[in-house]
């Protein structure tokens, strides 16, 4: 008995053509048309590609998913080019063992590979994290995201990237990596041995810090700036233009008067 409850389980894994279905709309794609649901049509325990569902659904290809409730377990999604945009809303835990395509993740998704999705309402875990706007939490060996409000942690990682551990168009909350932060704009602290931003509302610490407008203070053993209003600690502090103060061994003020430009231990110019 429990020999054939096991052969049915993996034919409707594998094969779920051949199991009790509920069909979905597309009917050009038969392989992706069917799911066994051991409990209501739409809610239970799921195996196959339900396109709406709530509980645990287990499946290995997702393809045209509009929505899963609680838990959802899947081997791949269906990437762009090899057929239509995701349009997958995950609320709960979205687990994937290699590449998870999403439209919005309310809660936490993991994924082997790759995590990629339009909106992340939450938590995110992958190697990769391609994402629009993350509202959380997000980790990963590279990210490329556009908006993160919340907290980004990166490992190591050059990538594909000329720059960059990370790619991030604008942070409102901490940014850490273990080699570099490529920042467009932050309103927070960032903390990565290698800090670049154009725009820095707020702490930058790390052994190379270099803003083109920071607005806060520069913690670190190099700090160059284009603009800079606030305090800079380290062993040598540059900015071409500043309003407030520097402490280090060097310190470079390029819109002082000369005589004062460079200074040992401390330098300042407080007028706008």
């Amino acid at each position: 008995m429990y020999r054939k409850v096991s052969f049915l389980f993996v034919l409707t894994f594998l094969c779920p053509i051949l199991s009790f279905s509920q069909h979905t709309s597309d009917s050009c794609h038969w392989i992706f048309n069917n799911y066994l649901s051991l409990g209501s049509a739409r809610a239970g325990l799921g195996v196959g590609n339900a396109a709406v569902y709530t509980g645990i659904r287990i499946n290995a290809l997702n393809y045209k998913v509009k929505r899963t409730n609680i838990l959802d377990i899947s081997v791949c999604d269906r990437l762009e080019w090899m057929g239509p945009p995701a349009t997958h809303v995950a609320n709960g835990i979205s687990l994937c063992a290699s590449i998870s395509v999403l439209e919005k993740n309310n809660g936490i998704s993991a994924a082997c590979l790759a995590e990629v999705a339009l909106h992340e309402n939450g938590i995110a875990v992958a190697p990769f994290v391609l994402s629009d706007k993350i509202n959380g939490l997000g980790v990963a060996a590279l990210g490329m995201i556009d908006t993160l409000n919340g907290l980004s942690l990166s490992l190591v990682t050059k990538g594909i990237f000329p720059d960059t551990a990370q790619l991030i168009s604008r942070v409102n909350g901490v940014a850490i990596a273990a080699i570099a932060i490529r920042l467009g704009k932050i309103h927070g602290m960032t903390i990565a041995p290698i800090n670049r931003t154009d725009c820095h509302n707020g702490l930058s610490v790390g052994v190379y810090n270099e803003a083109d407008k920071q607005n806060g203070m520069q913690l670190g053993l190099l700090n160059i700036s284009a603009a800079h209003n606030g305090v800079s600690i380290g062993i040598c502090n540059q900015t071409n233009k500043l309003k407030g103060v520097q402490f280090g061994l060097i310190n470079i003020v390029e819109n002082n008067p000369k005589g004062f430009r460079m200074l040992p231990f401390f330098n300042m110019h407080l007028r706008s």
